[in-house]
């Protein structure tokens, strides 16, 4: 069996790093590989706890200031596991897939030696704004947390720079998915993990039977972290705005006030989400919340 690593980057994910990583366990991962930006709120004590030295291997980011970390761990992946498959994703990122095995990536590529990259498509989670609770924390964000946004919102250009607020919300968003590469025949990982370069540029498919549950809004505490380390972020690098425009938005409502409204908008109004469901813009979806809690 062709093993799969994992790949990722976190900063101050405490609140999700254990479940990623139960996640990424029952899986089946052969190994996480981690490049960690330095976090103080206990992320790296659990990274490098007892429980996850069999499985995870801990990089530290040399410097924020141009880091590339998908590319440092592509290079890892090529140096440690050389003809394995290394699938990038973030710590808010949760795979599903029909049997709940990683190994379901590779359906794709059963029938064809060709095909060195898999995209995965990616789906925001929300929650009914009765559930929206500045208070909130991880512990229970899988079963608050079970309305995927299923028809995502395309934005335009003039979207990305307006002031005023988005309608629909960010959270309504079309996203890209996230990219599952043969060591081997890759080349570069995009910004963002989205896409791939690999030696032959036709040799890519789009996985049909797995999909990517993304919780990037989990508490209001949480929220207003990840946009002070973005902050922080910014001000080491020079991102295009193309790449960054929700955190550019973000952190002026930070800097003007208005970052828990922003925040509240992330949910949906409980009497909205009957029709969203029956239109076929959201779905209940609580496969996650089975997953991590059964055994």
């Amino acid at each position: 069996m062709t093993p799969i690593v994992v790949a990722t980057s976190t900063w101050n994910s405490a609140d999700i790093i254990e479940s990623f990583l139960l996640h990424s366990e029952r899986l089946g991962v052969a190994a996480v590989l981690v490049m960690e930006y330095g976090s103080t709120d206990g992320t790296r004590d659990i990274l490098l706890s007892a429980r996850w030295q069999n499985l995870v291997h801990v990089f530290e980011l040399p410097a924020l200031k141009d880091a590339d970390s998908s590319r440092d761990l592509l290079a890892i992946a090529k140096a440690r596991f050389a003809g394995a498959w290394c699938y990038f994703t973030d710590p808010d990122e949760f795979l599903v897939t029909p049997s709940m095995r990683i190994q379901d990536l590779l359906h794709e590529v059963a029938d064809s030696d060709a095909v060195q990259a898999v995209t995965v498509g990616r789906f925001n989670m929300t929650a009914p704004l009765s559930k929206a609770q500045s208070t909130a924390e991880y512990g229970s964000a899988f079963s608050r947390f079970t309305l995927r946004i299923v028809r995502g919102h395309q934005r335009t250009p003039e979207e990305y720079t307006t002031t005023g607020a988005l309608s629909p919300p960010w959270i309504y968003t079309a996203i890209p998915g996230k990219v599952l590469v043969e060591v081997n025949s890759c080349v570069a990982i995009a910004a963002g993990d989205h896409s791939a370069t690999t030696s032959d540029p036709k040799a890519h498919a789009v996985a049909s039977q797995a999909c990517i549950l993304h919780y990037p809004v989990r508490s209001y505490r949480l929220f207003e972290d990840k946009i002070k380390l973005a902050v922080q972020d910014f001000a080491a690098n020079d991102y295009p705005p193309s790449n960054s425009w929700q955190y550019r938005r973000w952190i002026r409502d930070l800097e003007q006030g208005r970052l828990f409204d922003e925040y509240l908008q992330q949910f949906v109004p409980d009497e909205l989400i009957p029709g969203l469901v029956a239109d076929g813009t959201l779905a209940h979806d609580d496969r996650l919340r089975h997953f991590l809690s059964a055994g």
